[in-house]
């Protein structure tokens, strides 16, 4: 399963996708924003992972983003940006 199931004005994360690495996961910090903007918007700075999935709502169609997570463990903290563009009205 992948991390990101990309709609029309939402993004569901898949966050069991996301790579553990054996150490457990104690929460995620989620941010986006539209391509050409310099300001993250911050979803999320305490995702629990025990949620399966989380869903990010808002977002325009047919438009491109960045979306930034980061997961934070004892060990410290692990970032991935991932670049996406959300379906056209009809798909």
């Amino acid at each position: 399963m992948t991390l990101l199931n990309i709609n029309t004005t939402f993004v569901v994360l898949n966050l069991y996708a996301w790579k553990t690495g054996g150490c457990p996961i104690s929460f995620f910090v989620v941010q986006y924003k539209a391509k050409g903007q310099r300001e993250w918007v911050l979803v999320s700075s305490n995702l629990d992972p025990r949620h399966e999935e989380f869903v990010v709502t808002g977002l325009n169609p047919a438009t491109w983003y960045n979306l930034l997570m980061s997961a934070h463990n004892e060990a410290g903290a692990t970032e991935a940006e991932y670049v996406f563009a959300t379906l056209t009205i009809t798909g």
